[in-house]
């Protein structure tokens, strides 16, 4: 699982998080999580679960392989 750091950084490369990196899992980080969910047809909930974990780090990796770095997530 991610920590929210990690979280934060790939939701903010994604588009879905405009706010600092902090490792603060406050209401900007959780709605960063509601819009992810809702664009990957996932349960929204706001909640970070195995499932938006997993999602997540799928998005990373396959824009990672877009861009020929390192795939790692």
């Amino acid at each position: 699982m991610l920590n929210i750091k990690q979280r934060q950084m790939n939701l903010k490369y994604l588009g879905f998080y405009s706010k600092s990196i902090d490792g603060i899992e406050g209401k900007g980080t959780k709605q960063a999580y509601r819009d992810f969910q809702k664009a990957y047809g996932l349960v929204v909930d706001g909640i970070y679960g195995v499932k938006t974990n997993a999602k997540l780090i799928e998005t990373i990796k396959t824009e990672q392989k877009k861009l020929g770095v390192k795939v790692d997530g």
